[in-house]
């Protein structure tokens, strides 16, 4: 194995594992326990994550094998993926909401303790958490 091998291989696993995001969410989740069942949580999780890229390392090929799966044909079902969600995050369209919605939309328009609610959610929004926040106070009017 060169050096290639492990530049390769270690951008690969942290394309993977991709820590940044995970303590973010792991933050997130585990802000309101104690140092203890943080430090156990942290734990779990990380054995958890090592059993399954294990796994996949040692099963991974054989299984795709087995379905008739080719690498090849595996990243090109990726990269179509891919380019599916880049075109919906790029591509505007306007919300397509049912009756029931824009109706629920209206009544809460006109309800001074959801209005209230929405207001101090947004206060404190972060929008890892909460992305559909906004539009929903957008609908029923918080910014008018």
């Amino acid at each position: 194995m060169d050096s290639g091998d492990v530049v390769l291989f270690t951008t690969t696993l942290l394309a993977i594992v991709n820590p940044l995001s995970s303590v973010v969410l792991f933050a997130t989740m585990s802000g309101r326990f104690g140092g203890v069942i943080q430090r156990r949580m942290a734990n779990q999780s990380a054995f958890a994550v090592l059993v399954i890229l294990l796994v996949c390392v040692w099963i991974g090929r054989p299984l795709l094998q087995v379905l008739g799966i080719s690498v090849p044909m595996l990243q090109g079902a990726g990269g179509l993926i891919l380019l599916l969600y880049g075109i919906r995050m790029v591509t505007v369209e306007e919300l397509k909401l049912t009756a029931a919605e824009q109706e629920s939309a209206e009544e809460m328009r006109y309800n001074i303790e959801v209005r209230a609610m929405v207001r101090e959610l947004l206060r404190r929004e972060t929008s890892v958490i909460r992305p559909e926040l906004r539009p929903l106070a957008d609908r029923i009017g918080v910014f008018h």
